[in-house]
């Protein structure tokens, strides 16, 4: 408001008087955290981001110490079950801050924006105390600076840097000081001279010219910096530019003690990158906040899952994608899948247990099945048929839902495997499957193209069981579907089953072979792989056995095995047994509706 007739603005007037006091009493306190100073100390409205999503807040609350509600609690507890961040939730601590944040976070994460508000802080908060050099017991000719780095000048002009810069406008307590004159913004710096206090902008190679108490240091995608392989990624041995940088200017913010903070963001590059080193470094070290997230983690507004945007990306290049917005990291050898995130799927429980029978005269290998846990949830099943070279590998599982989320889990594995000389014996294979039909039953059964007898006689006998092609693109489909449950954590299993580390070692051997052929390695196998991958997929995408926790509407009656029908030969056995499988359970409800079998057996 101007007075009328004196020139005189008297809203600048007052601001600018309220700007002396503050420097005069040395107000450090202007604002009391860095979450008081967004929502107090900036026009919102101006900057144009009037709210700011509370995960995108997590990062900033956990870093300076500041309290949770139940809800910011909840999203904690549920990304430290899936190893996204370094906070256990449970041992939290208010009022302690960090010194080192490193935050790994999909494209469209908004990791820039919230790095570009720490920095705006930090500099704000300097700004409002009398002598900054005084508060810190150092001398008054020392310059303090704020340094943002990234891969080039131009980049860090555009992202954190640029960002800061345009944020620090819509501070009015900054923005009169920079009407005044008093801190000046230019191209790669900004500078309160007064305070000499600075805001630098520069890259890996103008970083170590620094003289500067650095008080913060903001590294921007640093698994992209050049290191002496290159990039910052490669062997554990790998000296990497972005680490050295991290430490040497680190170094420099002794002075402050816990005030000092340095600060890494970036998406993923590859195996044992720099923020993948940094994010491990945080789960083990003292004074450290580390995140490791997906876009829609962190920014689920403006980079959800479902975003048209981001859909198509994984239509043109799911592997690209899967790495760009999930962080899901390919090693050098192209293997498919990460170890540690196969590793963690290892949770559950086999159903089945199963002993070898004794070699046999006849040269066939057989399973005997001791046990079988009962259960009328809805079974899917797949064979990967083999018969004297390699496994012949079943897998067996259901859907089921745990929180939100769609789970699939894998309750049991088989595998005949032959020794020289000898096969499998498949009538032993029909027998198990029905056995496992008495006590689970299957919804679904599916096989490759490489074995139609197997499902002509399972079909003979009213079981449900087609023949699934696996094209190289199929595969591709498949497997990457699966990735994607072992990324997000939605998919159990079995950590006790005879077969268990037979199937953990076929993952971790899974390769990519010119981004469009899914293999084993020369040395490998990948028969259960296949079983699981086809398992998973027909739980989640088939329609007609993609339900959740349905069971079968009448209880379990006592079930004869196939060798209690003896006088019948071994195909009208196993139609038997189906049929009186059939009759025992009728049907399964479905919203309601009763369910049938897909004909009348």
């Amino acid at each position: 408001m101007a007075v009328k007739g004196s020139g005189l603005n008297t809203e600048d007037f007052f601001g600018s008087l309220v700007d002396s006091l503050n420097e005069q009493l040395g107000h450090s306190d202007a604002a009391t955290n860095i979450i008081d100073f967004i929502e107090n100390e900036i026009d919102k409205e101006a900057w144009g981001v009037t709210e700011i999503h509370r995960r995108q807040l997590l990062p900033l609350k956990t870093f300076y110490g500041l309290p949770l509600d139940p809800e910011d609690t909840e999203i904690l507890d549920s990304w430290y079950a899936l190893d996204r961040t370094s906070i256990n939730p449970a041992f939290y601590q208010v009022g302690v801050q960090g010194q080192s944040l490193c935050v790994e976070a999909g494209r469209r994460g908004s990791k820039s924006f919230i790095a570009s508000i720490i920095v705006a802080y930090e500099f704000y908060r300097l700004c409002m105390m009398k002598s900054p050099q005084k508060h810190y017991g150092i001398a008054t000719s020392t310059s303090i600076a704020i340094y943002c780095i990234a891969t080039s000048a131009t980049q860090t002009k555009r992202t954190i840097f640029g960002q800061a810069k345009a944020l620090l406008e819509y501070i009015p307590a900054i923005k009169r000081l920079i009407d005044q004159k008093k801190i000046l913004i230019g191209e790669e710096q900004v500078k309160y001279e007064d305070k000499l206090l600075f805001i630098y902008s520069g890259n890996s190679n103008s970083a170590a010219q620094v003289g500067s108490s650095v008080i913060l240091l903001v590294m921007d995608e640093v698994a992209r910096f050049d290191d002496e392989g290159g990039m910052s990624s490669g062997t554990d041995e790998a000296e990497s530019n972005a680490l050295t940088l991290w430490s040497n200017i680190g170094i420099s913010g002794v002075t402050f003690k816990e005030d000092a903070k340095r600060v890494a963001i970036s998406s993923a590059w590859a195996e044992k990158d720099a923020i993948q080193r940094l994010y491990n470094l945080a789960k083990v070290s003292r004074g450290w906040v580390g995140f490791r997230l997906r876009s829609w983690d962190l920014n689920p507004v403006h980079a959800a899952r479902d975003n048209p945007v981001i859909q198509s990306e994984y239509d043109l290049d799911a592997r690209k994608a899967a790495l760009e917005f999930e962080g899901v990291r390919f090693n050098r050898a192209y293997s498919f899948f990460t170890d540690s995130e196969v590793e963690v799927a290892f949770t559950g429980n086999s159903v089945i247990n199963v002993s070898v029978s004794p070699p046999s005269d006849d040269g066939l290998v057989r399973l005997q099945v001791t046990d079988i846990r009962r259960s009328t949830l809805l079974t899917v099943m797949h064979l990967d048929p083999a018969f004297v070279k390699d496994a012949y590998a079943v897998a067996f599982g259901h859907r089921e839902t745990r929180g939100d989320d769609k789970v699939v889990v894998i309750d049991g594995l088989l595998a005949w495997e032959p020794d020289i000389g000898q096969q499998v014996g498949i009538s032993n294979v029909y027998q198990v499957i029905y056995q496992i039909h008495a006590h689970r039953p299957l919804a679904k059964i599916t096989s490759d193209h490489y074995n139609p007898e197997t499902i002509q006689k399972l079909k003979a006998s009213g079981l449900n069981a087609s023949i699934m092609t696996f094209t190289q693109n199929k595969q591709l489909e498949i497997y990457d579907f699966l990735r994607k449950l072992f990324h997000e954590g939605r998919i159990i299993l079995p950590k006790d089953s005879k077969w268990s580390s037979k199937l953990k070692d076929e993952l971790f051997g899974i390769q990519l072979i010119k981004g469009k052929k899914i293999d084993h390695r020369k040395d490998g196998t990948k028969d259960l792989a296949d079983a699981v991958s086809s398992v998973a997929w027909h739980l989640m995408s088939d329609q007609s056995v993609a339900f959740s926790n349905k069971k079968f509407e009448k209880p379990v009656a006592p079930i004869k095995t196939v060798d209690e029908h003896a006088d019948l030969d071994f195909e009208r056995r196993g139609k038997s047994l189906v049929r009186q499988v059939r009759q025992s359970y009728g049907g399964w409800r479905n919203n309601g509706e009763v369910g049938r079998w897909s004909d009348d057996y």
